[in-house]
Order: structure tokens, then C-alpha cells, then sequence
């Protein structure tokens, strides 16, 4: 019994030996085949930070269930949505140019072209001017002057305001900006909100039954249709405004330009230059007032004429009903 007890016994401790050794093998494969945490490659602290990791440190340290951003993922989206944002901007543009030019129907003529050439359109032109009677007896348009209103696509509004410009001397120019976007998306969202009003109001004229009922939906029906209408009307005409921005421009016909510095004169020149300037309103007065004489010159024959006949009836009447004395006195007298 005691040899059988002693088998059993040093059979058990062979096979707890065994056991432990089959464990001690398995750790020591396990360990061989991955490297410990602390071996582990790191990224660089300032990659860390800035989120911009090396190529050969994104995969391990990335997310196994979240894609990978390409490069300038995110730039690339904000300029997206600016660029989205920036298309949808509702903005008026418009322009008022005042010029002056030397050679006025040229001017006029490029100007009246000008509109077709950036693919826009003449709104509106109108040219006026003062008569001017010169002592020859010529007729002459004189200080002429040309309002234009172009409307040019939004696109092409700076180049064309440019040439515009070029077209002669430039007195005064503005330009303005008008963002009318805000409005713009408020008109549409309230001819939305009509629009559903709208197929509902329709949809409870087909079930109503009721005469009175069925006369207040098709009036506030007809009230939402007006509405939507008007809106409507709104939205085109500021969308034309959009499309097409409106320069204004007022063209001057002068002899010289004016000049852009200040021009310094002496005493000497002033001086002259009130001289002439006398001289030749004189020489003025006198051709108008030669030129007013001989204008009348026909009917003051004629009156003189007439005040003579006049003069000559009077007194012979005047003789023939005067007393014999007076006429005797006035007898010796014309002896």
C-alpha cells in the first residue's frame, strides 16, 4: 500500500510539472509575438498637437472605424461652403459717372454702344441742348448734354464702368453695393408659407359643402394668390437688379476740359484777360444792338411813314375848321 500511494503520488507531481511547463511556453510565445506597450512606436509630440502625423504613424494611431480625412479635407469644405455661400448673395451693384468731352457725338455714339459690347442693354438715353445764334445769322446747337442708363451683366460691371470712364474727362464718379440678400430669402420663405396656404385652402374648397363657407375660401384664396403674385413680381424684379447691374451716366459737351490741378495766374495775365473779356462784350453789345436796328429797321420806315400821313390829315383838318382871322394870320404867316 505504501509503494502503490508513493506511485500515485510521484504520478500526480510529474503531471503538475508538466502542466507548469505547457503554461511557462504559451506566455513566452505570446510575448515573442507582440512587442510590449512600452516598445510601441510614438508620435512626435508637436505632430500630436497640430494633428498633422506622419504618414507611417496615421494608421496605427487612427481610429479602426473612422476613414482616414484627405489632405485639406476640412480647408477644402469651409471653401465650399463660402463659395456656396457667396453664390447665393443677393447684391445690387450700380454706378453714376459724370464726364466730360471735347468731341461730343463720338462720346455719345460709344457710350450708346458701349452697353451691347459687355452683352447688356440702353435702359434709357436722352440728349438736350441750347440754340445759339451766332451774329452770321447761323444756328448752332451748343452746350449739349447725354444721360444714359446701361445695364450690364453683374459679371462684366467693373470692366465696363472702366471703359466708360475712358470715354472722356471724368468729373465725379460712385459706385455703390446693395446686399439685399436678407430680404431676398425672407420674400421667399413667405411665398412658400402662401403657397402651402394655398393647397390647403384648395384642398378644403373640394370637401366643403357649405355655400357661405365655400364664398370665404375662394376670397381669402384669391387675398393668398394676390399675395403670391406680388412676391413674386418682387423676387424678378430684384433678380433682374442682380443679373444686371446699372451704370448712369451724364456726358457734358465743353470746348476744354476742366483741369484736374489748380492753375496759378499772375496779375499781368488776369489783367489781360479782363481786357479781352471787355472788349468782346463790347464789340457784343454793339453787333446786337446794329443787328436789333436793322431787324426793325422795315418796321420803323413804316411807323415813321404812317406817323407823317397821320400828322399831315390832322392838320388839314384842323385848318379847315379854324376861323377866317386865324386863317388870314395863318396866311401871312406861311407868306
Amino acid at each position: 500500500m505504501k509503494k502503490l500511494l508513493s506511485l500515485v503520488l510521484s504520478l500526480l507531481l510529474l503531471l503538475g510539472v508538466l502542466a507548469g511547463c505547457g503554461a511557462s511556453g504559451d506566455a513566452t510565445a505570446a510575448d515573442q509575438s507582440a512587442p510590449a506597450a512600452s516598445e510601441a512606436p510614438t508620435a512626435p509630440a508637436e505632430d500630436m498637437a497640430s494633428g498633422g502625423w506622419d504618414a507611417e504613424y496615421a494608421p496605427e494611431y487612427a481610429p479602426a472605424d473612422t476613414p482616414m480625412e484627405p489632405s485639406g479635407g476640412l480647408d477644402t469644405a469651409v471653401e465650399s461652403a463660402g463659395g456656396a455661400a457667396k453664390l447665393t448673395e443677393k447684391i445690387i451693384y450700380s454706378a453714376d459717372l459724370d464726364l466730360e468731352s471735347t468731341d461730343f457725338d463720338t462720346a455719345a455714339a460709344a457710350l450708346d454702344a458701349l452697353a451691347g459690347q459687355y452683352g447688356g442693354f440702353v435702359e434709357s438715353s436722352q440728349i438736350t441742348g441750347n440754340t445759339d445764334y451766332a451774329a452770321d445769322g447761323s444756328v448752332r446747337v451748343v452746350d449739349r448734354r447725354a444721360s444714359y442708363t446701361l445695364r450690364v451683366p453683374s459679371d462684366r460691371f467693373q470692366a465696363c464702368l472702366r471703359q466708360a470712364g475712358s470715354m472722356g474727362n471724368v468729373i465725379s464718379s460712385s459706385t455703390a453695393a446693395d446686399n439685399i440678400t436678407s430680404q431676398f430669402t425672407d420674400q421667399e420663405a413667405r411665398r412658400d408659407t402662401l403657397l402651402i396656404q394655398e393647397e390647403r385652402l384648395l384642398a378644403m374648397l373640394e370637401k366643403s359643402e357649405d355655400l357661405e363657407s365655400l364664398l370665404g375660401l375662394e376670397a381669402r384664396l384669391a387675398d393668398v394668390r394676390y399675395e403670391i403674385e406680388s412676391i413674386e413680381r418682387t423676387l424678378r424684379n430684384w433678380q433682374n437688379q442682380v443679373d444686371y447691374s446699372t451704370i448712369r451716366v451724364n456726358l457734358r459737351e465743353v470746348a476744354v476740359y476742366t483741369p484736374t490741378a489748380p492753375v496759378q495766374r499772375t496779375f499781368s495775365q488776369q489783367l489781360s484777360d479782363a481786357l479781352r473779356s471787355g472788349w468782346q462784350g463790347f464789340v457784343r453789345a454793339v453787333k446786337a444792338v446794329t443787328l436789333w436796328v436793322l431787324s426793325w429797321l422795315p418796321a420803323l420806315v413804316i411807323l415813321a411813314a404812317v406817323a407823317v400821313a397821320v400828322l399831315l390829315i390832322l392838320r388839314r383838318r384842323a385848318r379847315k375848321h379854324a376861323p377866317p382871322a386865324q386863317e388870314k394870320s395863318e396866311e401871312k404867316k406861311d407868306s
